[in-house]
């Protein structure tokens, strides 16, 4: 699986983007927040998380961050089309994922993502 790099931006209005950069159409991918990114503390209940596109599965998921000391995050996973041998458009997708918490609050947040086809996996040096 590839995880891309990414980063948070806020805006005026407290809108917090996501940035996973370009995702392949036909191969699988993921990104994972911590949810501190996104203002929230581990010790936060999630009681489900939604999507607004079906292209994109988030999900609760914990890990270990350092010796012992858990922590929650939002994996979201990009559906693809696995077994395209086709090339698709590229598209500037923007998804609104949101939390909603099990003291009935909730807490938004938009990925973006541009989703195109790869064209050959050899990268080419100049001068060779």
């Amino acid at each position: 699986m590839h995880e891309s790099s990414s980063s948070i931006s806020e805006s005026r209005k407290k809108i917090i983007r996501f940035d996973a950069g370009v995702l392949f159409s036909n191969e699988a991918n993921f990104i994972c927040i911590p949810i501190e990114k996104l203002g929230m503390d581990d010790s936060v209940g999630i009681a489900e998380i939604l999507s607004s596109c079906e292209c994109v599965r988030p999900k609760v998921v914990r890990y270990l961050r350092r010796k012992k000391e858990k922590a929650v995050a939002v994996r979201l996973d990009f559906v693809n089309d696995s077994k395209a041998n086709h090339y698709v458009d590229s598209v500037l997708l923007g998804v609104e994922i949101k939390v909603l918490l099990e003291n009935g609050a909730q807490k938004k947040f938009t990925v973006e993502f541009f989703l195109a086809s790869q064209i050959g996996n050899e990268p080419r040096v100049q001068g060779n």
